[in-house]
């Protein structure tokens, strides 16, 4: 979609929708989602590095260098959020879906519901179950 937009899947925002003028392309074809800037001399697609956090900040005319052409141009960049839902019974009056968490030391676990993420810490029964000491017992056995 070239110039219009379409969804980046990452994994700290859920769902983003990147639209950027006018030369931007974002596909998701068979759940792979391809991001590239399209030069608008000489037509080739490449990638913009983004580590630095360049590209990111919107109503700005950001400055670029084809690497094929070498001519610069300026392109513009446009986010916005996309939710989905999902139901959470376990705040509606349901019980929890409380599952250990995967932490080193174990004496550091918690428990995390699946459904709604609500963390709390394991009982005594639990620590006895899983055969989890304390976070106590772990401190007290690195001064040994």
């Amino acid at each position: 979609m070239q110039g219009g937009g379409g969804l980046v899947r990452t994994p700290h925002f859920g769902s983003l929708a990147v639209r950027a003028s006018p030369h931007l392309e974002v596909q998701e074809l068979n759940n792979k989602t391809k991001m590239d800037i399209e030069c608008p001399y000489c037509g080739e697609e490449f990638d913009i590095n983004h580590d630095d956090g360049f590209g990111y900040a919107e109503g700005v005319k950001h400055h670029q260098e084809c690497p094929h052409c070498e001519k610069s141009f300026v392109f513009e960049t446009s986010i916005s959020f996309y939710y989905e839902p999902e139901k959470a019974d376990c705040m509606n009056g349901d019980a929890h879906d409380y599952r250990l968490s995967s932490t080193y030391p174990r004496e550091l676990s918690q428990m995390q519901c699946s459904t709604c993420g609500d963390i709390r810490q394991l009982s005594d029964d639990e620590r006895s179950k899983f055969n989890i000491g304390t976070k106590e017992s772990y401190f007290e056995s690195l001064k040994q």
